[in-house]
């Protein structure tokens, strides 16, 4: 599967559905993807999809600056799976969305800088992730807290593609 298969099948947004929130300073190519992240929440098969395809690209990437951001990858993956499922709610909604958000734009290889530009492509994927991990790192850091202890099924670990 070609990363141009991952933005391939993402729905479009929804003409009805309210916009979401957007917090401060966020960034503006990640405010238009929260629609198409809140329809995904509504639609857990094709969801899982689109995680798997975020799990496969990240281990795809493996430059020493993509190792940084490997943590946040499967925390934001696993943190979105947990709160579909049920098994995480301590968390506001729009905070999900906007994780989802992060997770889709890391899947367009043509955004802001393509990521066939080789060392390049991914800067612009990084900044996203690292505003998402510091904006939310009090929410992140709580869930991380919660996954450590509840020591959930083999189901979520997002290492595996």
């Amino acid at each position: 599967m070609t990363d141009n298969e991952g933005s391939a099948s993402l729905p479009p947004p929804s003409p009805d559905s309210p916009e979401p929130e957007r917090p401060t300073g966020e960034p503006k190519r990640l405010t238009k993807l929260k629609r198409r992240a809140q329809r995904l929440l509504d639609n857990p098969k094709q969801l899982e999809q689109v995680l798997k395809r975020v799990g496969r690209k990240k281990a795809k990437q493996a430059t020493r600056s993509a190792d940084q951001y490997r943590g946040t990858l499967v925390l934001l993956i696993d943190l979105v799976r947990d709160f579909v499922k049920g098994r995480y709610r301590d968390i506001s909604p729009n905070s999900v969305v906007v994780a989802l958000a992060a997770l889709l734009y890391f899947l367009m290889p043509f955004d802001a800088v393509p990521d066939f530009i080789l060392s390049l492509g991914m800067i612009d994927d990084f900044a996203i992730l690292a505003w998402v991990a510091k904006h939310f790192q009090q929410e992140l850091a709580h869930y991380q807290s919660w996954r450590e202890r509840e020591e959930p099924p083999s189901d979520t670990k997002s290492d595996e593609p």
